[in-house]
């Protein structure tokens, strides 16, 4: 039955009409706003067609029909933007500008006249309709030609597109839907200027043409987005192949700074490394997760950057260090914070750097502070690298063992260093 077939598919366009003005309102792309009137447009006409099939009062029909041609020519003016959203082409503004005015005329003598839709009322298939004007034959042909260049223009511009190599966008299915609504709706509007179907099995042209048109546009729609994504996945996966390969790259150069800094001290080799080494098993062994892991690992490895300005002689004196000597290598963690402040990629280490030498009872340096008051992953540091000192050959002494060492953390623990993390520390060197 038409008139229900007319209210589904009238229903099927709102409702692509209002998922494009939502996409449009979010993604603020106006694709999707040129895409949603000529939706609206076929909502209008088909809804009016309905309307005049159901309710058979000659002043009705009238309005119904008066409704259902204003959405008929709105679709002139909406349809160069349509074929601008899919196509990605501009159409010539005077040539819009005049589908604008023609559209605009168009609906005024419809609503406000007689010369489009008459008062006469006449039946045409199976119910009442109202005739045409003496202006609608005039109208009907120029929407047909109007409608025919645009045809032969969307078909050269869609060939042209899918002969690029780049695009993936199946332009067929809008073509071919088309090319079957147009003369179906020249079909149904030249029948009622006769007064009868021209195809008398057909009686409603029209609504087939709006049902071929919808599906043939969301065939292309689909496809062209499927691309979009497809392209979207590509790109994400070249993004994170990149991402990955920068990461590899900024610790590879981390890496670098850590062996030149350890490279000024003869007795410190790997040093760094080795921090990081335990550092980590500490992290672990407190359940710290995986991003406060990253920063520990960079801190580790940079945290006596600051030793760089720090003169040779001091750092490699085989000699006990006078208090002169002490005072320059309490310098280093203040050096490191203003040499890595300049790269905003260390920016959340800065802090863990500046305070790893500082200690629980507040007897630590460069500003005192103690307890919770020291970041955690400088706590963490602070106990990687006190026994990392204690297990390396030092200018002034030999290297203690294992055991020592770790005799000498508990020693310190609750003074020097954090209680817990020492204890975390001694349980993760026990495994």
């Amino acid at each position: 039955m038409p008139k229900e077939i007319a209210l589904a598919i009238s229903v099927v366009s709102l409702l692509i009409f209002l998922a494009h003005l939502y996409l449009y309102v979010k993604q603020k792309n106006k694709t999707f706003l040129y895409t949603s009137f000529p939706f609206l447009c076929i909502f209008v006409s088909l809804f009016g067609h309905y309307q005049s099939e159901v309710i058979q009062v000659p002043q009705l029909i009238l309005l119904w029909a008066k409704i259902k041609y204003t959405g008929i020519f709105s679709f002139l003016f909406f349809f160069p933007f349509f074929l601008l959203s899919i196509t990605r082409k501009v159409i010539h503004r005077y040539l819009v500008r005049g589908l604008g005015l023609a559209a605009i005329i168009f609906t005024v003598l419809t609503i406000f006249t007689s010369t489009v839709v008459s008062d006469n009322i006449y039946m045409y298939g199976d119910a009442m309709h109202a005739g045409p004007g003496f202006l609608y034959p005039i109208f009907i042909v120029i929407m047909f030609c109007v409608c025919l260049y645009f045809y032969i223009y969307y078909i050269r511009i869609a060939q042209r597109m899918n002969s690029e190599s780049e695009q993936h966008i199946n332009y067929k299915p809008m073509i071919t839907a088309i090319g079957i609504a147009f003369p179906l709706v020249a079909i149904d509007m030249f029948g009622l200027i006769l007064g009868k179907p021209v195809i008398p099995w057909l009686v409603h042209p029209f609504i087939l043409a709006a049902i071929i048109f919808t599906v043939g546009y969301m065939w292309t729609f689909l496809s062209m987005y499927v691309w979009v994504f497809a392209a979207w996945d590509v790109s994400e996966r070249q993004l994170d192949s990149l991402i990955e390969k920068t990461n590899k790259n900024f610790l590879e150069f981390v890496l670098l700074i850590a062996k030149t800094i350890d490279a000024k001290d003869h007795y410190t080799a790997g040093h760094s490394l080795r921090v990081m080494d335990y550092a980590v098993k500490i992290a672990r062994n407190l359940d710290l997760p995986a991003p406060d892991i990253d920063r520990l690992k960079y801190a580790c490895l940079l945290h006596d950057i600051g030793k760089i300005g720090i003169p040779d002689g001091i750092l490699n004196k085989k000699s006990n260090l006078s208090s002169k000597d002490i005072e320059h290598i309490m310098t280093h963690p203040i050096l490191g914070k203003q040499i890595l402040s300049t790269m905003s990629e260390f920016k959340d280490i800065l802090d863990v750097i500046y305070h790893h030498h500082e200690r629980i009872d507040g007897t630590g340096y460069p500003n005192g502070i103690k307890n919770r008051e020291i970041p955690l992953l400088s706590r963490i540091l602070a106990v990687a690298d006190t026994y990392d000192a204690m297990r390396s050959e030092r200018p002034y002494r030999k290297a203690k063992t294992k055991a020592q060492a770790v005799q000498e953390l508990h020693e310190v623990q609750g003074s020097q260093l954090d209680e817990k993390v020492v204890s975390a520390f001694v349980d993760a060197l026990n495994r």
